[in-house]
Formats: C-alpha cells, sequence, structure tokens
C-alpha cells in the first residue's frame, strides 16, 4: 500500500510501540514519534559491548527496544538530549536534581507534543497518548484517537486526595496533582474533548470517563495485555497441592526484557 496516512505519537506507553509497529508491517504508518528508542544501530551495539558503561546502558536506555516491524525510516525521535539530561538528573539523588529531572519531563512531553504538530496535517489519523497529543489534535483534519489507558484523571485525584485523608502515613506515596503545571490538567480535558475515539484499558476505566461526562460513544476498551511468551495462565493440573514461597534465580536474567 503506498498510502501512510497514520502518524502515532507517544510518550512511554509500551502498547504504543506494538501499534506502531502492526500499522508499520500493514503499510499503514506514516511515522511514529516518540523519545530515544534503542534501534540496534552500530553506536548502540558498540556501547552494549563497553566494560561498566554497557551494563549501564542495557539497564536503562538499552531495554527500550522497539517490536519487529519498526525500522529506523519510521522512527522519529524527540528531545533525546533533554531524555539523556533527565537519566542523569535523577540519578544525582538530590531534591534539586529530582526537581529538576521532574521540570525536564515535562519538557519531554512538550517536545514530543510538537514534533507530532508538525507532521499531522498531512496525517489521516492520528493516534496519540495522553499529554502529548492535543497539539497534533488541533492540527489534523483527519480522525483522532487518544490512547489514555488509565482512569479519568479527574478520578485519580479525588481518589487521591480520599486515600490522603483516610492514610495519611501513605499520603507521600500516591500523586502529587498540586505538583503539576497548572496546564497539565486543561490539556488532558481538551485531549479528550477533541479526541474522535478514547482507547482506555478496562471497563473501570471506561466508567471513570463516563462519570466525568466523556461519551460513552467515544470509548473503546481494549484490555491491558501481556507477553504470552513469558506469562501464561498455570493449568489445573500444574498448580502445587501446598503452598510454595515465592523465589527469584540468582544470577540469570529474566527471559523477558522492560521495553518503554
Amino acid at each position: 500500500m503506498s498510502e501512510q496516512p497514520v502518524t502515532v505519537v507517544n510518550y512511554s506507553a509500551p502498547e504504543i510501540n506494538h501499534l506502531a509497529a502492526a500499522l508499520a508491517e500493514a503499510g499503514l504508518l506514516a511515522a511514529y514519534v516518540r523519545p530515544y528508542a534503542n534501534q540496534g544501530r552500530v553506536w548502540e551495539r558498540t556501547l552494549s559491548t563497553i566494560p561498566g558503561m554497557g551494563r549501564l546502558y542495557g539497564r536503562t536506555f538499552g531495554r527500550r527496544q522497539m517490536p519487529g516491524g519498526l525500522l529506523p525510516k519510521h522512527i522519529q525521535e524527540s528531545a533525546v538530549a533533554v531524555d539523556l539530561l533527565r537519566a542523569a538528573m535523577l540519578h544525582l539523588l538530590t531534591p534539586r536534581g529530582k526537581d529538576a529531572a521532574e521540570w525536564l519531563h515535562w519538557t519531554i512531553q512538550r517536545r514530543i507534543a510538537q514534533r507530532g504538530a508538525r507532521l499531522a496535517s498531512e496525517a489521516k489519523m492520528i493516534v496519540a497518548s495522553y499529554m502529548v497529543a492535543e497539539a497534533a489534535f488541533r492540527r489534523t483534519q483527519g480522525v483522532r484517537v487518544l490512547n489514555y489507558p488509565i482512569a479519568h484523571h479527574c478520578y485519580i485525584q479525588r481518589f487521591a486526595a480520599e486515600e490522603a485523608q483516610r492514610e495519611p502515613e501513605f499520603a507521600g506515596t500516591l500523586p502529587d496533582w498540586s505538583a503539576a503545571p497548572p496546564w497539565v490538567e486543561p490539556q488532558l480535558d481538551a485531549e479528550c474533548a477533541l479526541a474522535d475515539a478514547i482507547l482506555v484499558g478496562s471497563s473501570f476505566a471506561r466508567e471513570s470517563f463516563v462519570a466525568e461526562g466523556v461519551p460513552a460513544e467515544k470509548l473503546i476498551v481494549v484490555p491491558y495485555g501481556a507477553n504470552v511468551s513469558c506469562f501464561a495462565p498455570v493449568q489445573d493440573d500444574a498448580r502445587p497441592t501446598t503452598a510454595q514461597p515465592f523465589r527469584r534465580s540468582a544470577g540469570r536474567p529474566h527471559p523477558c526484557r522492560l521495553r518503554a
């Protein structure tokens, strides 16, 4: 198929990697905009072999491997330098470093959104994750699909506030919306309003959107997935007859590698 109408914009949702790969294999992907991706380039393969550095890379950015079907010509990386700087700030483990990393977190998302918007006018469909969708949605004349696999943001805010009041000692582990820039909530509202369809991860997530006034006909439940090469239901005849402790094998990496 010569026509390539779909532009995909993503910050960190792993399921969007697989969606972009499927579109690429079908000849329907115009571009996939995201932060740094490990594409197996020469310098990446070389870096992974350097003693010390290779291990660090493999445990961090090296995990960002793309599914088969996605080629370098499909991927448009954005905010790579900022992405790397944020990782360095996180490793400083100081309050100032963490504050800087949080600011860079929002900067990366804005850069990705801007790159997506520049490509949107030529796209017949935009598929974008929440927080990086609005700019492209406003620019395109095509179909707008929003990936929002968690509960609605207003529900999350109310839930976090109720839990913090109920269990104050655990309040620090809950999402702190007061730390988010003031433009975040209006942007999420705008993305939901502009979307022609919203992909959610469960019926619970769907109901949280409906409760906030999002039209039910916009919402499509795509259940949370799992890597079936690593995880599968235990057959009844294979279940242990007595309780057994969970143990992790020492010195052997798990066959499933995290990807973002």
